[in-house]
């Protein structure tokens, strides 16, 4: 007759071996084979990065450009420059295909 609770240990360390075996294996195949909606999506997201930071190279330019009291950067122009961040991510993340 077989003994249960070695036969339940075996069971349990044989599994674990094999499920972090998997693990290891799947996620470096996982790591050389990129999916094409990863691809599109991290080219989406470097092209609104790219569009963002020139949008506010080019915001510190006319803020620079412009009188230098602090007036002008008040609370209005903040809520503005917020709901259009929000706008924006709104709209990328609502995008159908």
């Amino acid at each position: 007759m077989m003994h249960i609770p070695s036969f339940f240990v075996g069971s349990l360390a044989s599994g674990t071996a094999f499920l972090l075996v998997h693990q290891q294996l799947s996620h470096r195949e996982r790591l050389t084979r990129k999916w094409p909606l990863v691809d599109r999506a991290e080219h989406e997201l470097r092209t609104q990065l790219k569009n963002l930071r020139a949008q506010i190279n080019k915001d510190e330019k006319l803020i620079d450009a412009g009188t230098n009291n602090e007036a002008s950067f008040g609370k209005e122009t903040v809520t503005k420059y917020y709901t259009q961040i929000l706008d924006h991510a709104q709209n990328f993340f609502g995008k159908k295909d």
